[in-house]
């Protein structure tokens, strides 16, 4: 390309090998007419290349193009310093700093524009402002107050938190007299004098440093550091960092204060502990057996009333001193938890079921609410939990009068298979005053003095219970207000069971069913009717009996029928019987199933279902597997859905069996009692095996109708005895029916027990109507006496 400009003409302007860039721009046209070789380089250009384009093409910054466009039209002006953006050959953008002169050649006017690639110097001042950002962030993020001062003892620099801790007024700081901020700082301080002599004898010092503790007049302490500061190897001046250090002081003193009283209080509770160990256990062993030999001699009514008194203030005492002892296990660390797999719900709902006689006692209402994301099985020590729950609701119902105790549990984490639980226990009780909340978890120790004097107790459960949450990797609070109740939270970390779930039940026959729940208390309303919904079913509630006939009326003018009647027995005014009764004699009324729940469980009140034809009774608190099964059974269904026999009215207590040779197979002699009584209350005849050994070696020598076989057994378990049974059944021929009785409550234990060839199952602890009713549908109710086992010898 031929340049418009001769190179001779333009030689006293634009030297090729000038450090600076310098290209000539044409006005008229835009075009680059000529480029030096420093300007080539700067923007990746072979000059030829630089030449053939308009200096748009370079210039990107939106103001530069608007400049260029009013230099087309005439309307430019020189530029001494301007920075600008500058387009490489390769697309990449440069900042740049750049000038603009007008030149003549052939009187032709030209414009000359030098520039400098100032990449670096931009890079520079960017980390140079970061620096000093980040060091202004720094000293304000800092906990300390910082002050600066000058080589002249000036203020050279100060953070906020500086000020407001000696609480500087904006006027002195917008003032900026430093002698009026020292001297208002002087002034807080209880000791001026000592203050100003330290500060005096550093200063002789230039390299001194000071580490000191300031007392102010209100009360706060400051923890005062002080360095030398140095620029360039030369003292400038001093650093002073304030630290408020008011309440670790007070901690510190606070934390010195108790562990003179824990001292204190552990030589109590030491010589407190030898002498119940010493003086009480031993005794109490002698009193309780010879109780209990006593009850089984024939006694009067008076002498068995006394005696049975006796027995039952021994066993409060009992609970006492092994409340002492597991407290001295806690102390001592020597209290370590099982970790074996249990059924929760289960034992949840065992553990509250047999506080919920000292609640009905009360007439007080017992829930229990788990959340159906709990998972079923877990491992732990089910019997410390057992032991914390049982402490918690039994307070809950010494301390309330009336109202409700609830007990929910909802999963609040998890992390991997171990799962945070979240206990709720709430009272409508007598509450606890906030002074007093934090001590009550302290051993020996009652919220109020007098408490102990009018319900007993050690103050010592509470305690035990803490320690037993925190061994759970877990933590216990508190939150009451007097006359208003008490709400005791806790967690626990647990992992889950390895074992697997068993199939969810199937619901399908549920789904739509329209239901009505009554019952007068809010919460146990709640429970039942959320039961109801997660099975797909449609519940209404009513707080009571009125309310009940208005909504079973309204499905009488045309709404989908209510196909089920969840009462509440014990209601104020119109009862739940009234209201069955009512159900039966209306007509009208679009359901005939109802289900009583009650808290009492009173025999006269089983008569009464009878008399009114009701399907199920329950008593309060109810589990869910429980409320399920009473539930298909009041609609006859089966558990796959299907419709089912009629409900018997032995459900109730009405049971035909009786007179049945029954061989009883438990090791637990509390529970073989517990067992004889019930059968024997319905006439059967009992023998009694304490394992699976003397069950086979009672088989030799007798014939039985029935075998009630407990599964867990020392020497040989209730599976492994079952399993010798049906061996030497298949040989010798005959089936002699066998329940299982246990504990283990897991998903899939009923399934493994069928498998060993057990004929039905019933868990424990044994409930008398569940007991029957499970002898009753393995025997059938009419059916002749059973086909003996004809075994004879063991395996």
């Amino acid at each position: 390309m031929t340049s418009a400009l001769s190179r001779n003409e333009l030689a006293q302007g634009i030297f090729d090998q000038h450090h600076e860039a310098m290209l000539v721009v044409d006005p008229r046209t835009l075009q680059i007419a000529e480029a030096n070789i420093a300007a080539c380089h700067r923007l990746g250009y072979e000059r030829d290349a630089l030449l053939k384009l308009p200096i748009t093409e370079i210039e990107s910054s939106v103001q530069d193009v608007f400049f260029w466009d009013e230099a087309r039209d005439g309307n430019y002006s020189e530029i001494e310093v301007m920075e600008g953006l500058y387009k490489r050959a390769d697309g990449s953008i440069i900042p740049v700093e750049k000038s603009l002169r007008r030149i003549r050649s052939m009187e032709r006017e030209y414009l000359l524009l030098s520039f400098r690639d100032i990449s670096g110097q931009k890079a520079l001042d960017e980390e140079l402002a970061h620096s000093t950002s980040l060091l202004a962030a720094t000293l304000e993020a800092t906990a300390d107050g910082i002050l600066v001062t000058r080589l002249d003892g000036g203020i050279g620099n100060m953070n906020q938190h500086f000020a407001r801790m000696w609480a500087i007024p904006h006027e002195l700081l917008v003032e900026g007299e430093d002698r009026k901020i020292f001297a208002f700082m002087e002034d807080q301080v209880a000791e001026p004098r000592g203050y100003r002599e330290r500060l005096a004898s550093m200063s002789l010092d230039p390299e001194g440093r000071l580490f000191d503790a300031i007392e102010l007049s209100d009360g706060r302490c400051f923890e005062r550091h002080v360095i030398p500061l140095h620029i360039d190897g030369r003292f400038a001046g001093r650093v002073f960092s304030f630290s408020d250090v008011t309440r670790r002081k007070r901690n510190e003193e606070e934390l010195r204060k108790a562990k003179l009283d824990a001292e204190a209080a552990n030589r109590a509770k030491s010589e407190f502990l030898a002498i119940v160990s010493h003086e009480i256990r031993t005794p109490m062993n002698g009193i309780m057996g010879m109780v209990d030999l006593a009850l089984d001699t024939q006694l009067t009514q008076e002498q068995q009333q006394y005696l049975g008194m006796a027995k039952s203030s021994a066993d409060s005492l009992l609970t006492i001193i092994n409340d002492i002892l597991d407290f001295s296990k806690v102390e001592a660390r020597k209290l370590e938890l099982e970790s074996l797999p249990f059924d929760f719900g289960t034992t949840l709902w065992e553990t509250v079921r047999v506080l919920s006689l000292n609640a009905e006692q009360k007439n007080l209402e017992l829930v229990l609410d788990i959340a159906p994301e709990v998972p079923e099985g877990m491992v732990g020590d089910p019997g410390r939990l057992r032991q914390i729950v049982t402490n918690l609701v039994g307070n809950s119902i010494k301390f309330t009068e009336r109202g409700e105790i609830v007990v929910r549990v909802g999963l609040e984490e998890e992390q991997g298979d171990v799962c945070c639980l979240h206990f709720v226990v709430s009272d409508s009780g007598i509450g606890i005053p906030q002074d007093k909340q934090n001590s009550i978890f302290e051993a020996f120790t009652q919220a109020d003095s007098s408490i102990s004097r009018k319900f007993g107790g050690t103050g010592l459960g509470l305690t035990i219970v803490s320690r037993l949450v925190r061994l759970m990797n877990g933590r216990i609070w508190l939150e009451s207000e007097p006359g208003k109740g008490s709400t005791f939270h806790f967690t626990a970390r647990l992992p889950r069971s390895p074992r697997p779930a068993a199939a969810p039940p199937r619901l399908d026959a549920l789904r739509g069913l329209r239901a009505v729940v009554v019952d007068d208390n809010a919460v146990s309303r709640h429970v039942v009717a959320e039961s109801l919904r997660r099975w797909g079913m449609l519940p209404a509630v009513a707080a009571s009996t009125e309310e009940a006939l208005r909504l079973l009326a309204s499905a009488g003018d045309g709404e989908t029928p209510f196909r089920l009647s969840v009462i509440d027995a014990h209601m104020p005014g119109t009862d739940g019987f009234d209201l069955a009764d009512q159900i039966k004699r209306n007509s009208t009324s679009p359901t005939g199933t109802v289900m009583l729940l009650s808290s009492r469980g009173i025999r006269s009140d089983v008569a009464r279902c009878r008399e009114l034809g009701i399907a199920s009774y329950l008593t309060k608190p109810v589990s869910k597997a429980e409320l399920l099964q009473a539930v298909r059974n009041a609609l006859g269904l089966d558990e796959a859905g299907h419709a089912a026999q009629p409900v018997s009215r032995r459900a109730l207590g009405d049971y035909a069996l009786s007179g049945l040779r029954i061989l009883l197979a438990e090791d637990s002699e509390i529970n073989q009692l517990l067992a004889v009584t019930m059968l024997e209350k319905q006439k059967h005849r009992v023998t009694v095996a304490a394992d699976g050994a003397q069950v086979l070696e009672a088989l030799r020598h007798s014939e039985f109708d029935l075998i009630l076989m407990d599964v867990q057994m020392p020497e040989m378990d209730g599976l492994e005895a079952t399993g010798r049974i049906r061996r030497q059944e298949v040989q010798r021929g005959g089936h002699i029916p066998i329940i299982a009785m246990t504990a283990n409550t897991m998903q899939g234990d009923r399934e493994r027990c069928l498998g060993a060839g057990m004929d039905g199952y019933v868990p424990k602890p044994l409930r008398r109507d569940q007991l029957y009713a499970t002898i009753e549908s393995v025997l059938g109710p009419q059916q002749p006496a059973p086909q003996k086992s004809k075994s004879a010898a063991a395996d």
